[in-house]
């Protein structure tokens, strides 16, 4: 029989780990979990923001893009509404500048502003205080529509223009007058001399412009060409004004 000890049997055996050993074991196992956890969650996270951006992006992109569709047209719209407002403008301005100069064309001009102030203040007040008289005939009738608003209170008279004497007839627009005269006032006078000739008849206004404060002289509305000129105009105007108070 041997007489070694026992333990040296022992010493042959593999060592178990102690609680501590464990213990320190488990924790670098749980700590490692932790990290790669940790770690995990980091990427999951990271992942979750770039897909936000990627959404949003796209999102963006996509507003943009509708942006661009939407406004486009609406741009279009506007670039022609104001095109359109230009043209309409400019075509306003020139219709504004072509009345201005048919009325300036039909003015007569006058060399003796008074004199003619005075002839149609008198011819006027004459005018509007005739009696009264009814068309002789249709004819008559018709003829009278040239000289509109007189309420029958027409003047005929003869004048000599030079070549012999010649009918006219002058009317005040008592129609228009109506309202200033129950006023009392001297706004919307007008008259209309006709002188009757075998060809045409030659037509002329005289009217009071309240702004200007005067008398003013024309041709009739519709006149294109001019039978006689403006000098002559002028003269015959002032020669039917003044016989106005001594024939009707």
């Amino acid at each position: 029989m041997s007489d070694e000890p026992e333990n040296g049997t022992d010493n042959n055996k593999p060592k178990q780990p102690t609680v501590k050993i464990v213990v320190e074991k488990a924790s670098a196992t749980v700590d490692k979990a932790n990290t790669t956890m940790e770690n995990a969650s980091n990427v999951m996270s990271t992942i979750k923001w770039v897909a936000m951006a990627i959404v949003a992006l796209a999102v963006l992109g996509g507003g943009y893009g509708i942006y661009k569709m939407v406004s486009a047209p609406a741009r279009v719209v506007g670039n022609a509404a104001e095109s359109v407002t230009d043209v309409a403008k400019a075509g306003t301005d020139k219709v504004k500048d072509a009345t201005s100069e048919v009325m300036n064309r039909l003015v007569v001009p006058t060399t003796d502003q008074e004199s003619l102030n005075r002839l149609s203040e008198i011819a006027f007040a004459v005018l509007t205080e005739m009696e009264p008289t009814e068309p002789n005939g249709i004819k008559d009738r018709m003829f009278r529509r040239k000289l509109g608003g007189h309420e029958g209170r027409i003047c005929e008279l003869n004048v000599d223009f030079g070549g012999g004497e010649i009918p006219v007839f002058v009317a005040a627009d008592n129609e228009e007058f109506s309202t200033s005269k129950a006023l009392g006032a001297k706004d919307d006078r007008l008259m209309r001399m006709v002188i009757r000739l075998p060809e045409d008849d030659i037509i002329f206004n005289a009217e009071w412009e309240t702004d200007a404060g005067n008398w003013v002289a024309k041709w009739k509305a519709t006149t294109v060409k001019k039978p006689i000129g403006d000098e002559a105009a002028e003269q015959n105007i002032h020669d039917i004004l003044r016989l106005v108070p001594q024939k009707c």
